[in-house]
């Protein structure tokens, strides 16, 4: 049977991180993109509405997306925020649905005190490499290849949260296309033309 939601399917090749992301979805999600990558290099379409997650779940799912040999289109959803913006940042393709937002207000907050305990969760002090350092380098590296907007936007986070509309999303680059209606595949459009919008929208979170 085919999945219900997608605009677009290719043999069934779509999976997706919807809500909570906690640790059961995204191994479930890391083993889905890892079986479909093995079956056949093809594109991947992956659904994101998810404000949730951890840092470190985030730089999971980053490395996994960035080492696939299929390229993956994410598709937006609701709020993107937290390892959701992480994912769909490193993605070959990023849309958006109209009503979608990418926000970065609850990116950068640290996880709880577990096995990241021994790496330290703070900034670098006395010559330790905390999560956040690790976070930083790798998000300079692999997002930056990515989309360049999307990675200095993630990395301002950290002083300055913000959240993004679809429409302003494409303005400044940091989304390829707002999907207006039911398409067949993204190897069938072409390159996008980001114009200005009539009505921009951004709200930025006070520190």
């Amino acid at each position: 049977m085919k999945p219900s939601l997608p605009l677009f399917d290719h043999d069934g090749r779509v999976v997706s991180l919807l809500g909570n992301a906690d640790a059961a979805s995204i191994h479930l999600l890391i083993d889905q993109l890892l079986r479909l990558d093995t079956a056949r290099r093809a594109p991947i379409t992956l659904y994101v509405s998810s404000e949730g997650g951890s840092l470190m779940d985030g730089l999971k799912l980053m490395d996994i997306v960035f080492l696939l040999r299929s390229p993956v289109t994410a598709i937006g959803m609701g709020c993107i925020d937290g390892a959701g913006l992480i994912l769909f940042a490193t993605a070959r393709q990023r849309w958006l649905l109209p009503s979608a937002v990418l926000s970065t207000s609850s990116l950068w907050r640290l996880p709880r005190m577990d096995a990241a305990a021994s790496i330290g969760l703070g900034p670098r002090q006395n010559g330790n490499v905390s999560l956040v350092d690790i976070a930083t380098d790798r998000i300079e590296v692999t997002v930056e290849r990515r989309c360049p907007e999307l990675s200095r936007l993630i990395l301002q986070a950290r002083d300055r949260p913000a959240v993004f509309a679809a429409a302003e999303s494409l303005r400044l680059g940091l989304a390829d296309r707002v999907l207006t209606k039911r398409v067949r595949s993204p190897r069938l459009l072409p390159s996008p033309s980001r114009t200005e919008p009539s009505q921009p929208f951004s709200y930025h979170a006070p520190l």
